[in-house]
């Protein structure tokens, strides 16, 4: 079995303490069976500090939040987590250790990437300057071959970024082709679906803030940054069609979220790069991490 990323995968690295956004603010923090027990028996002051932080009511045992910003509890006052401070970080429950990674399953390989949610996963993806390529990060020899079904996937999605990416053509014209093989659509009305958005479960008001500025303009993206969106989009959420979603509806779900973050951007004040990774940031936020949100939205575009 292969494990497959981006390019781009082995240069990130949490800025902890820098970061403006932290995702242990605001966030319900599941912790895993195995995890749970650890911290649970863990002696000491430490560990009972662990146990009166742990809610075991619910689904399944988390954090105890703090205050009105909802904290985690060992988020302490510098940005730092007090676990990894005190026990390293092969301590943290899974759900920690794999934020903000994502990872899609197949016959021969797992491929891992890295979700917008996270600033400086943004910052590094909207920023890469090459196409974006796979590389193996590591193979453990097994020779498992794909589905014919998973074949016939890889063979679409390859020759989706290659539209995405060939810039010999302006994007709008690779746009055009990627959504002409598929039968997708583009949409103009970003105002519209502002309003679509904003009907949707709000996890931040400043999301809500931010769509309901749209007045209906567009500002091209830096650099190479359309482009990245693009694609990301298309290795995240492309698998999809192998559980019986229309490819159509993904590569139009991948084209909407540019057109609609040009047209954030376009608002914007300053129109930097890191404006543009926090556009980017919420909307993955508030529609990536969301499954209800997300679905609703593939569920608008199939019916219309």
């Amino acid at each position: 079995m292969k494990l497959i990323a981006p390019a781009y995968y082995p240069q990130f690295s949490c800025i902890a303490g820098d970061c403006r956004h932290s995702c242990c603010i605001g966030w319900e923090i599941d912790i895993d069976a195995d995890s749970c027990a650890r911290f649970l028996a863990l002696e000491g002051a430490f560990g009972a500090r662990l146990r009166a932080n742990i809610d075991a009511d619910g689904e399944a045992p988390h954090f105890r939040l703090c205050g009105e910003e909802e904290r985690c509890p060992f988020l302490n006052e510098r940005g730092l987590c007090d676990i990894i401070l005190t026990l390293g970080e092969e301590a943290l429950c899974q759900i920690c250790t794999d934020h903000p990674r994502w990872r899609n399953f197949y016959a021969d390989r797992t491929e891992i990437g890295l979700g917008l949610c996270c600033e400086a996963a943004a910052a590094l993806v909207l920023g890469w300057e090459a196409p974006v390529s796979m590389i193996c990060l590591s193979d453990d020899g097994e020779n498992a071959m794909p589905t014919a079904e998973e074949a016939a996937f890889f063979s679409l999605r390859d020759d989706l970024l290659a539209m995405a990416q060939n810039r010999e053509k302006l994007l709008d014209e690779r746009i055009a082709d990627m959504l002409a093989s598929v039968g997708g659509v583009r949409y103009q009305d970003m105002t519209a679906w502002g309003k679509f958005f904003s009907g949707l479960e709000i996890l931040d008001c400043a999301w809500v803030e931010l769509l309901s500025g749209m007045d209906g303009g567009r500002t091209a993206l830096p650099g190479h940054a359309g482009e990245q969106l693009i694609s990301y989009l298309l290795l995240r959420h492309l698998p999809k069609v192998l559980d019986g979603e229309d490819a159509a509806v993904i590569v139009s779900f991948a084209v909407l979220a540019f057109d609609l973050t040009q047209a954030l951007f376009a608002q914007c004040e300053v129109q930097d790069f890191s404006a543009l990774c926090d556009i980017v940031r919420l909307f993955s936020s508030e529609i990536e991490y969301s499954e209800e949100n997300m679905y609703a939205v593939f569920d608008e575009i199939a019916s219309s």
